[in-house]
């Protein structure tokens, strides 16, 4: 392959046999642009944090945790238009968005306030602001680590929550290189440089609004070391019991996703659920309808919730009936 042509994918391959990306040669004067979400999922457990890095305050917490993040091609943008797969794929079942998945580590910074969760874009603007920083004053490559201010999840129990008061800098490395670690034994510091950017410049030039330098510098000085074992239990319902014995599940309809014996996600819509028992105590199930259009039951730790077309409610094993819970809607 000659690396000085311009390539297009024509297939993708994910096989027992075989797994490779089939291409041809492309003489379009254009280039592409992939169209790219990224998902980060973490924990506070003692199983999740490094080194028990953890501090908490009455408006929230910063922590250094063990991350999973995804990262899904959606689509591609080309001459300024945007192609989505979801649109693709109805001429061309190959159009599928393609997803990969790495463990990495990263700080969490948890900010329980409304400067945090408005529609100003204050956390992507902290994110990049934090991102900026690391890369300027500790001479690391902008390639090896990243920021999240959506797309956030907490596992608590094996179940995911999302969180919208949270930003993550995270090791954008296979493995991690901790180089986000100063993000949490050095925050002080890095407040101090968005303070003095503020001073110096307007908050247009400003690497965030005086503001929000002074309120996340509020916020950092109530936080404490905090013992894991100690930290309150965070309960996200889940598949657990919640009141009257119902459970929270993805709602009927719901986009998600399955991953198969070699790794590879699938998008499956959910179709209901189940309780199914199988030499042990009833376990939770969900039904979706594979390739074949038959009904297939997948168990609901094997589904994973990275995209935003899905919403949870609340269900009764007892009656099979669904109950709305607007608090738990996404997307």
């Amino acid at each position: 392959m000659h690396m000085g042509h311009r390539w297009r994918v024509q297939e993708w391959r994910n096989t027992i046999w075989e797994r490779c990306i089939k291409v041809c040669q492309w003489k379009a004067p254009t280039n592409t642009r992939p169209l790219i979400r990224t998902f980060a999922n973490f924990s506070v457990e003692r199983d999740g944090l490094v080194a028990n890095n953890l501090r908490k305050g009455p408006h929230g917490f910063l922590a250094e945790c063990q991350l999973q993040i995804t990262e899904r091609v959606e689509g591609y943008e080309e001459r300024g238009e945007k192609n989505l797969y979801s649109a693709l794929r109805q001429e061309d079942p190959r159009m599928t968005p393609k997803t990969r998945d790495f463990r990495t580590t990263g700080v969490v910074l948890k900010i329980e306030a409304q400067w945090m969760t408005n529609d100003g874009g204050n956390k992507h603007l902290l994110a990049d602001a934090l991102h900026d920083l690391m890369v300027r004053e500790h001479s690391i490559s902008p390639s090896d680590i990243d920021g999240l201010a959506t797309n956030i999840a907490m596992v608590v129990d094996g179940q995911r929550r999302p969180v919208k008061d949270a930003i993550i800098i995270y090791d954008a490395t296979y493995g991690s290189l901790r180089l986000t670690e100063r993000v949490f034994k050095e925050l002080a510091s890095l407040i101090d440089r968005l303070q003095r950017s503020s001073e110096l410049s307007s908050d247009e030039g400003a690497l965030v609004p005086a503001s929000i330098s002074s309120a996340l510098r509020d916020w950092y000085e109530e936080l404490e070391a905090t013992d894991p074992d100690e930290f309150p239990n965070l309960s996200s319902g889940g598949s657990e019991p919640a009141k009257d014995g119902l459970l929270l599940v993805l709602a009927p309809g719901s986009i998600a996703a399955r991953r198969d014996r070699l790794g590879v996600l699938h998008d499956i819509e959910i179709l209901g659920s189940e309780m199914v028992s199988f030499d042990g105590p009833p376990k939770l199930f969900y039904r979706y309808k594979n390739d074949s259009m038959a009904t297939t039951l997948v168990a609901a730790e094997a589904v994973e919730t990275i995209g935003d077309e899905y919403q949870y409610c609340e269900w009764d094993p007892r009656t099979s009936k669904y109950i709305e819970n607007d608090e738990e809607k996404k997307g």
